[in-house]
């Protein structure tokens, strides 16, 4: 899927919303969705949330 066809503001919002549930835990959350997504054959919804997990991912501070 390319980026055109994410929904951003809706990545945004499932990102605080899984932030707000789950701590700094919530990217992998993210990616376990994902996961489950692409297990079904769901590509639309693994690019969804593999991006919702890119957006919560720990930055490095070094």
């Amino acid at each position: 899927m390319s980026d055109e066809k994410l929904d951003y503001i809706e990545v945004s919002r499932a990102a605080h919303e899984l932030g707000e549930r789950h701590g700094r835990e919530a990217h992998l959350y993210a990616e376990r969705y994902a996961q489950q997504a692409s297990s079904q054959g769901n590509a639309e919804a693994h690019a969804f949330w593999h991006a919702v997990a890119q957006s919560l991912t720990p930055r490095s501070t070094s």
